[in-house]
């Protein structure tokens, strides 16, 4: 990933902040016309601050602490909601059943 300098407010209405469990680095990935990335380094208060810095402290806290739990964490900023990112095993995904109980 190419080293350039940081946006300085985030674009779209969406973003995704993976957690690199082996270069333990959070890498951010933003919705813009080039579909960009940006490695915003290890050191959590670094990270913390950098969202602080575009506006979006709460939700960045959110998306820091879900990400380093699962994987990645995808956030959508207009609904100040963060959901959890992760992949499943392909067997228990199989296993999982939805069905209607009669009322």
């Amino acid at each position: 990933m190419a080293k350039a300098p940081l946006p300085e407010k985030l674009p779209g209405e969406f973003f995704v902040l993976e957690w690199n469990r082996l270069r333990e680095t959070f890498v951010i990935h933003v919705e813009d016309a080039q579909l960009s990335s940006y490695d915003l380094g290890g050191v959590i208060e670094k990270v913390m601050l950098r969202f602080e810095l575009w506006g979006h402290k709460e939700i960045g806290m959110q998306a820091i602490d879900i990400a380093r739990s699962f994987g990645a964490a995808k956030c959508l900023v207009p609904l100040q909601r963060v959901v959890p990112l992760f992949d499943r095993a392909d067997a228990r995904s199989k296993a999982v059943r939805f069905e209607e109980t009669p009322e």
